[in-house]
């Protein structure tokens, strides 16, 4: 009997991604609110003013922008923390992060 071989998983951030892929990064990276407050002033003398807060939420980022990212950017996930939008610096571009990597880097 063959065995077959695991198949890798799907990137959730494919070129073309379908609605459970998009879902996926969605529910992923969660909603961030957006506060919007208005101010409302009666136009008689006695100086009313009402004040209206809302709270909306929107998606941190979509499959689509992440896919417009620079190569030099990226999204760090880490547990329950909040995502974190990053600077990426290759390993390979500097020499201290190769020493590092080679295990020969000194403290």
């Amino acid at each position: 009997m063959q065995r077959q071989r695991p198949r890798p998983p799907r990137n959730p951030v494919s070129t073309e991604p379908g609605e459970v892929q998009l879902d996926f990064v969605n529910k992923l990276l969660g909603d961030v609110p957006i506060t919007h407050q208005t101010e409302t002033r009666a136009l008689d003398r006695a100086d009313r003013v009402s004040t209206t807060q809302t709270t909306m939420y929107r998606p941190l980022a979509t499959a689509p922008q992440l896919r417009r990212l620079e190569s030099d950017r990226g999204l760090l996930l880490c547990g329950r923390l909040p995502p974190a939008w990053v600077r990426l610096r290759p390993w390979f571009a500097d020499r201290k992060l190769q020493r590092l990597a080679a295990g020969t880097a000194t403290p």
